[in-house]
């Protein structure tokens, strides 16, 4: 089979991650969890041409040729998450600027560079780079990330729990904030605990001083602060006893 294109692989990062199988050929990916399957079809430079989702009680689910923002329409399905499908229907009215998107892209690509210069290990990774730019690394649990990004707000990095079921992600939450007191003396600061009511993940983060993109003269300081943000985290987190919780519950 042919390689495969950055935008691809990360689509498949992302349903590996979220418990689906993947069963890929040069023009498509099929994705299975359960009775549910998923078919992404692809052109020949691996742009989403369309997508087809059936539901084990029979319902289909199609993108056609012409719809918009397919990939992060199928990114929605595939993590049950509103925030791709929410994103891709914001674009479809405004449309993001091609250069605002180009300095994004340029940002979380030069980032995920020195990521792989200075920490190898971290693994980092492309995240929704065209509408919801951000970059995630594996946090050493089962469905549980570290996603750097702009959007909501202000630049932040987040302990994101994103198992495909709600109650894992809850349940780990719960179980870190349970720790709460001695994971922010060891971070070195308060940090948001945001249980994200109604949605299937869980998050906690801390948000820095950046506002914008714009200013590429502090992207090198911006990067300084995501790489520190996510060293004093992995410490935290470690000075807790780690994020073990969840393996009883899905016998992972």
């Amino acid at each position: 089979m042919a390689e495969r294109t950055g935008a691809r692989l990360d689509t498949v990062d992302i349903a590996d991650g979220s418990g689906w199988q993947v069963e890929s050929t040069d023009e498509a990916d099929v994705f299975t969890k359960g009775a549910v399957t998923i078919e992404v079809r692809y052109s020949a430079n691996d742009a989403v041409e369309s997508a087809i989702r059936r539901a084990a009680n029979g319902d289909v689910e199609r993108i056609g040729e012409h719809a918009a923002a397919k990939v992060d329409q199928v990114r929605s399905w595939l993590t049950g998450r509103n925030d791709y499908q929410e994103q891709a229907e914001a674009d479809i009215t405004t449309g993001p600027t091609a250069a605002r998107s180009q300095l994004y892209w340029e940002f979380w690509l030069q980032f995920r560079d020195r990521v792989a210069t200075e920490h190898p290990d971290w693994k980092a990774r492309a995240g929704t780079s065209r509408t919801s730019p951000n970059a995630t690394l594996p946090a050493g649990t089962p469905r549980t990330i570290f996603c750097s990004a702009f959007k909501p707000g202000p630049l932040r990095l987040e302990l994101a729990f994103v198992d495909p079921d709600p109650a894992v992600n809850l349940a780990r939450f719960e179980a870190l904030q349970a720790k709460k007191d001695q994971l922010e003396r060891a971070f070195g600061e308060s940090v948001v605990w945001d249980e994200m009511a109604g949605k299937n993940d869980t998050r906690v983060y801390v948000v820095s001083p950046f506002e914008s993109i714009d200013d590429r003269d502090q992207w090198p300081t911006m990067m300084d602060w995501l790489i520190e943000q996510h060293v004093r985290f992995k410490r935290a987190i470690e000075a807790v006893g780690g994020l073990d919780v969840g393996r009883t519950i899905r016998g992972y």
